[in-house]
C-alpha cells in the first residue's frame, strides 16, 4: 500500500520531532537549572519550528525541503550557541540567516522581472533585509524586558548595539559568502534553493518568459517533485504519430501537481534535458496549440480549474517550449478520462495514481 506521507515529508516529520524533543529536553534542564534567559530562547524557538507547518496550512506556502533543513540548522545552531556562549554571538547567527531569506526573495523578484540579474543589488538587499530584521528584533526584546520583564540575562546599556553590530556582522559575512559563491565561483547551492522557494509556490511565483536563462537553469537541474519534462503534447515521437497517451500524461501530471504541491510542467523538452520544441505537434500556429491544450484541460480536468494554472510559450535555443505552472489546488482534483475518475500525486520525480482506501486516506488527511 502506498505510504500516504511521502519520503520527504517523513524526514520533515523526523527532523522536526528530533528538534523538539532536544528542546524540550533541554526545556527541563534549564527550569532545573533555573536559567531563564535559555529557558525562554527555548519556548521561543520551540515556536518558531511550527512555522513551516503555519506557513503551509494558513497560507498555502510551502517551503522546499532543503530550505527547512537550513531552518531546523539554524534552531538548533541557535540553542546551542545561546547555551554554550549565552547569547554573546546568536545575533550574528541571526543576521547570516536573514541575509539567507533576504537573499531568496530578491533573488526571486528578478527571476519574475525583464531586468537582468545584478548579484550586487541582491547582495545589497540580502545586507538590507538582514540589518531592519535584526533591528526589529532588537526593539522586541527591548518591549519583551521593559513590559513583561523577561530576563535575557545579564545586558548594559550597550547590550542592543551590541546585538546590532553582530547582526551587521553576520549580514556582512554571508552577503559576501552567497555574492563570491554565486558570481565566481558558479555554486548552484543557493540559487537551487531560491529556485526551490519558487517552484514549491508556483501560486506565489511565476518565471517571467523573458527569463529564458531561468528556464534553461531549470532544465538543466533535470525532473524533480516539483519540474516534469514532456516531449511533445500530443505526438508520439517514436512513430510520429499521434497519441492520446501523450495527451494523457500530460493531464496526468498536472493533476498529479495540483493535488501535491504544486509544481512546473514543461512540454517540449525530452527527459533528459534536450529541447525537443512543441513544432513536432504539428500545430499551424500558437494560437491552434494553446486552443487544444486549452480544450484537453477543460474537458478532461474541468474549467473550473483554470485559475491553478499559468502557461506561456517561450522560445530557447530556436524552438519553443510550453511553460505549464500549476498552483496547489484546495480542493481534490480529478483527471477524467474514458469514462474513469482517476486521482494522481506526485511521488518524488514522477505522478502516481490512488485508490481505494489509500485515496480516501489521502484525501481526508490532505483536504
Amino acid at each position: 500500500m502506498y505510504p500516504l506521507i511521502r519520503i520527504s515529508d517523513n524526514k520533515r516529520i523526523i527532523a522536526l520531532w528530533l528538534l523538539r524533543c532536544f528542546l524540550l529536553i533541554s526545556f527541563f534542564i534549564e527550569i532545573s537549572n533555573q536559567r531563564w534567559p535559555i529557558l525562554y530562547m527555548n519556548i521561543l524557538v520551540i515556536g518558531v519550528s511550527f512555522l513551516p507547518s503555519f506557513l503551509k496550512r494558513i497560507f498555502s506556502i510551502s517551503l522546499p525541503f532543503r530550505f527547512e533543513i537550513l531552518f531546523l540548522s539554524f534552531l538548533v545552531f541557535s540553542v546551542l550557541i545561546e547555551k554554550v556562549l549565552t547569547g554573546i554571538l546568536i545575533e550574528l547567527i541571526l543576521g547570516m540567516f536573514y541575509g539567507v531569506v533576504g537573499f531568496i526573495i530578491m533573488y526571486i523578484i528578478y527571476m519574475n522581472s525583464k531586468i537582468k540579474i545584478n548579484y550586487s543589488l541582491i547582495m545589497l538587499f540580502s545586507f538590507s533585509f538582514s540589518v531592519a530584521i535584526g533591528a526589529i528584533w532588537e526593539v522586541f526584546r527591548f518591549l519583551l524586558i521593559f513590559f513583561l520583564k523577561f530576563n535575557f540575562g545579564e545586558m548594559n546599556e550597550y547590550a542592543t548595539a551590541i546585538g546590532l553590530i553582530l547582526t551587521i556582522t553576520g549580514a556582512s559575512i554571508i552577503s559576501i559568502v552567497i555574492f563570491i559563491y554565486t558570481r565566481f565561483l558558479k555554486g548552484k547551492f543557493f540559487l537551487n534553493l531560491a529556485d526551490d522557494v519558487a517552484r514549491a509556490n508556483p501560486n506565489l511565483f511565476s518565471i517571467s518568459e523573458n527569463r529564458v536563462l531561468d528556464i534553461e537553469h531549470i532544465i538543466s537541474n533535470g525532473e524533480n517533485e516539483n519540474v516534469e519534462f514532456k516531449s511533445t503534447l500530443r505526438t508520439n515521437v517514436h512513430t510520429g504519430n499521434i497519441d492520446k497517451k501523450m495527451e494523457f500524461a500530460v493531464l496526468k501530471a498536472i493533476v498529479a501537481f495540483f493535488n501535491t504541491n504544486g509544481g512546473t510542467l514543461i512540454i517540449g523538452v525530452r527527459d533528459n534535458g534536450s529541447i525537443e520544441g512543441i513544432e513536432i505537434d504539428g500545430f499551424d500556429n500558437q494560437d491552434m496549440y494553446y486552443r487544444h491544450f486549452t480544450n484537453l484541460f477543460k474537458k478532461h480536468i474541468g474549467k473550473e480549474y483554470m485559475p491553478y494554472l499559468k502557461t506561456k510559450i517561450i522560445e530557447i535555443k530556436g524552438k519553443h517550449i510550453l511553460l505549464v505552472e500549476c498552483a496547489v489546488s484546495q480542493h481534490n482534483v480529478f483527471l477524467n478520462y474514458e469514462g474513469e475518475e482517476l486521482f494522481f500525486i506526485r511521488s518524488g520525480p514522477t505522478s502516481i495514481i490512488l485508490n481505494g482506501r489509500d485515496l480516501i486516506s489521502y484525501i481526508t488527511k490532505r483536504f
